[in-house]
């Protein structure tokens, strides 16, 4: 099964107590989620976000200005995300970042929509994160939504999601990216390290390039399986480095 991965990045901006900024009180922090996404399987996976939470190391909770809406995340694709929630917190550690969705989530498949069924794991999304805060500096994290893991077929028809979610941390991580030579078609794109077996998986868009990022370093193999009846390729032994870009160039299928 392919993966559906959606990278929220979360910038943690710190300004200085001496800022000029007035509207950030002293010792605070600026704090941005932005979200992003890797295709899938699916026509549109659409949540409902409702609120952004963070969770501070003393415990304190803070509800971030949220861009409460409708999101299809494969309209978030491959480099491109959009911003969902900021505000100001007090400079410190950031432990966990939490996603509050309503009940109106749904995924389209071959042109047909279908509710996602609610659940508890629907309300709060939580993912620890353990991101600290400096006055005067910045970071950035992502955090890997894989919708593709997270969204289940059940007996009686219906879909259902149980929410598989990782954080990653862009300083310790690397991305590859390439071109398949079959643009027009929606190309599966796996990366599963030689190391730790876990498989990492976009799709290629319209032009046929593709984006893999959060991969920790090491070497990958990469499958790419196109529509039957071409048979899938695999290409071994790339490398990601930390912080770096491998470019795979294009490939022919």
């Amino acid at each position: 099964m392919n993966t559906i991965k959606v990278f929220l990045a979360i910038a943690l901006l710190s300004l200085m107590t001496t800022s000029c900024n007035k509207t950030t009180p002293a010792g605070a922090s600026a704090f941005a989620v932005r979200m992003t996404d890797a295709p899938g399987n699916y026509s549109a996976v659409n949540i409902d976000l409702q609120s952004v939470i963070v969770t501070t190391s003393t415990g304190a909770q803070v509800t971030l200005n949220t861009h409460s809406g409708i999101y299809n995340l494969l309209a978030l694709t491959n480099g491109i995300d959009t911003l969902i929630a900021s505000g100001t917190i007090q400079a410190g550690s950031i432990e966990q970042v939490s996603l509050v969705l309503g009940n109106n989530n749904s995924v389209v498949v071959n042109g047909t929509t279908y509710p996602l069924s609610a659940s508890a794991e629907l309300s709060g999304l939580n993912i620890q994160l353990h991101q600290d805060l400096t006055a005067g500096g910045s970071s950035t994290a992502l955090i890997d939504f894989d919708a593709g893991q997270s969204i289940s077929l059940a007996a009686n028809g219906s879909y259902q999601i149980k929410p598989v979610i990782r954080p990653i941390v862009t300083a310790t991580t690397g991305s590859i990216n390439g071109a398949v030579s079959l643009a027009g078609s929606i190309v599966a794109v796996t990366a599963t390290s030689a190391t730790s077996g876990l498989s990492f998986s976009t799709t290629t868009q319209a032009n046929g390039q593709f984006t893999l990022s959060g991969l920790s370093a090491g070497t990958y193999s990469i499958t790419l399986t196109p529509p039957f009846p071409l048979h899938p390729v695999v290409v071994g032994g790339v490398i990601v480095s930390t912080g770096g870009a491998t470019s795979m160039g294009t490939i022919s299928l």
